[in-house]
C-alpha cells in the first residue's frame, strides 16, 4: 500500500491509495461516508496458557513482574478506516488510542496493564478518497492503560472495534463489522516470547 507523508501546522497527514469500496458503518447512525473496518487475515488460533489453569494464567497476565506469565494472544488483523466523503478526516489522537477492541466469547477477558506515552504524536488527517490502516498483532489498545483482550478457553469468539474521529470539528463515533475468531485447544512452546502490541 502506497503511503505519502507530510507534516502541516503540527498534523500528519496521510495520503493512501483512494477507496474503492462503499458502505459507511457509523454507530450514531449517520451517513457520514466514514467506514471502520476490520480485517482477520487469520481467523483460527492455538490456545497457549503454557499449562496453566484460566485462573492462574490470569492471575500472572495481572502481575507484570511475573516472569512466568503465559504469552498474550497474537492475531493477524488490521483496522481499517476509509474516507469514502467528500471532507478530510481528523484522527485526533495517536493512531492506537482513537479505537478499542470488544471481545465475547466463552473465555473473553480484557487484562489492563499500567503504562503511558511519554512523546507527543501528531493528530492524524484522512483525506477524501483515502484511507489508513493500523496492523494488530495483539487485541490491543490503550485507554489510560493497556488493555489486552485474551481468551482462556477454546471455543468460537467475535471481534468488533469502535472509533472516534472527527469531521469539520464534529466527533463522528464509528462501529466496525465484527469478525469471527475460532479458538483451538493445544499448547504452543511455553517459552514463546510476549510480541508487544503495535498500532502504527
Amino acid at each position: 500500500m502506497h503511503r505519502t507523508f507530510g507534516m502541516t501546522a503540527g498534523l500528519l497527514t496521510i495520503a493512501v491509495a483512494g477507496c474503492q469500496e462503499a458502505g459507511p458503518v457509523c454507530a450514531d447512525g449517520l451517513a457520514t461516508g466514514i467506514e471502520l473496518r476490520l480485517i482477520a487475515h487469520r481467523d483460527t488460533y492455538t490456545l497457549n496458557l503454557a499449562g496453566l489453569a484460566p485462573e492462574e494464567a490470569v492471575k500472572r497476565w495481572q502481575d507484570v513482574n511475573d516472569a512466568r506469565q503465559p504469552s498474550i494472544p497474537t492475531v493477524d488483523l488490521s483496522l481499517e478506516l476509509r474516507n469514502h466523503a467528500s471532507r478530510p478526516v481528523t484522527i485526533p489522537e495517536r493512531l492506537n488510542d482513537w479505537y478499542t477492541l470488544k471481545l465475547e466469547g466463552p473465555g473473553a477477558i480484557d487484562i489492563k496493564r499500567p503504562g503511558m506515552w511519554c512523546i507527543p504524536a501528531p493528530r492524524i488527517i484522512v483525506e477524501a478518497g483515502k484511507s489508513v490502516s493500523v496492523p494488530l498483532n495483539q487485541i490491543a489498545y490503550f485507554r489510560g492503560s493497556f488493555v489486552h483482550g485474551c481468551w482462556l478457553r477454546p471455543g468460537e469468539y467475535i471481534l468488533a472495534a469502535e472509533g472516534e474521529v472527527q469531521v469539520d470539528g464534529k466527533v463522528v463515533r464509528l462501529r466496525s463489522n465484527p469478525v469471527r475468531l475460532k479458538v483451538v485447544g493445544g499448547e504452543q512452546n511455553e517459552g514463546e516470547a510476549t510480541r508487544p502490541a503495535t498500532g502504527w
